[in-house]
Order: structure tokens, then sequence, then C-alpha cells
């Protein structure tokens, strides 16, 4: 094991313990208790900001009907387009609902995520169930899905892209 050893910029010491490099993020409270908010490969950097993807996540499960996807298969990750990245939201959709109701529950992820988290969402995919790639524990391979995302191997049942919501510089109209 290698242990470290918290450092400030100025490459002064944080307090005088030690730590191992768990990839998790976190905090300690007053009373020493920690605390894991997310993973550093959950992290998406978005204009400027870094926002996690278990807040993002947690919003779209938020979207009712709560039983409308799989909660433990959602994956979110940002794409590059037009030199800015964008999110893509992939979800396992549960049986029993209609293409009218996909993409009514669609176009409310879209809306909570851009209004709650202040993001432009590039696309929101719907898959059948067991239709993302699993990892060797079992958990969602959110890297081998952003791979068939943009090799086009995703095979949605429904998608719903917003392009026009990533272009944010054309000139104005002449009148």
């Amino acid at each position: 094991k290698q242990w470290y050893q918290r450092r400030v910029r100025d490459g002064r010491p944080v307090g005088n313990h030690t730590y191992v490099k768990t990839g998790l993020l976190g905090f300690v409270n007053a009373a020493g208790s920690v605390f894991v908010s997310g993973t550093v490969a959950g992290m998406i950097k978005l204009g400027g900001r870094v926002h996690n993807s278990e807040d993002l996540r947690a919003t779209v499960l938020a979207v009712e009907p709560p039983s409308f996807v799989h909660r433990l298969r959602v994956a979110i990750f940002s794409v590059p387009i037009l030199r800015e990245e964008r999110i893509v939201v992939v979800a396992e959709q549960s049986n029993n609902f209609s293409d009218e109701q996909s993409f009514q529950w669609m176009s409310h992820v879209q809306q909570a995520i851009e209004s709650i988290h202040q993001v432009v969402v590039y696309g929101i995919l719907l898959v059948a169930p067991s239709g993302l790639p699993k990892g060797n524990d079992g958990s969602l391979n959110i890297k081998e899905t952003k791979d068939r995302f943009i090799k086009g191997q995703l095979n949605p049942s429904n998608i719903l892209m917003f392009p026009y919501r990533c272009i944010t510089n054309l000139p104005n109209l002449k009148t």
C-alpha cells in the first residue's frame, strides 16, 4: 500500500493525517466521521464547472414515475460536441411503458437536469432491460457504455436528442 499526505498548493501538509488514494470523494466532519459523496471518475467538467454524475443520476431518478427505469442501470457521461462537453443519459427502461410515455419521461428528465444543474443535455437514450454493459462485479460499465454510444452500438429502444441546444454561438439574424 502506498500512503499519501494531503497537501495544499504551496506544498504544506493539511493536518497530520496520511491517506490511501482510493478515487473516492468525500469529506470528514467535525466529529471525524468520513462521508463518501462520489468518485473521481464520476466527475464531469462542463463549461468550467465540475458536476458529480451521482447528483445528475439522482435528478434522473427523481423524475416521475420512479419505476420507469432500473435504479442501478443509469449511465451519465459527457461527450465532446462542437468543442464543448455535453451530457448524455442512457438508462435501462422498465417494461410496460409506451413510446409516448417514454418520450414524455425523457422530456421531463431533460427539463429537470437543465433547470437544476444548468447544463445542456445532448441526448437521452432508453435501452431494453439488460441492454447496458456490465463490469466484472455486475455493476454498470460507464466507459463501455460511452464507447458504444460514440460508435452507435447501443441499440436504444427510444432516443431523444437535443442537438440544437448544443449550438450556442450562432450569429444573430439580420432583419
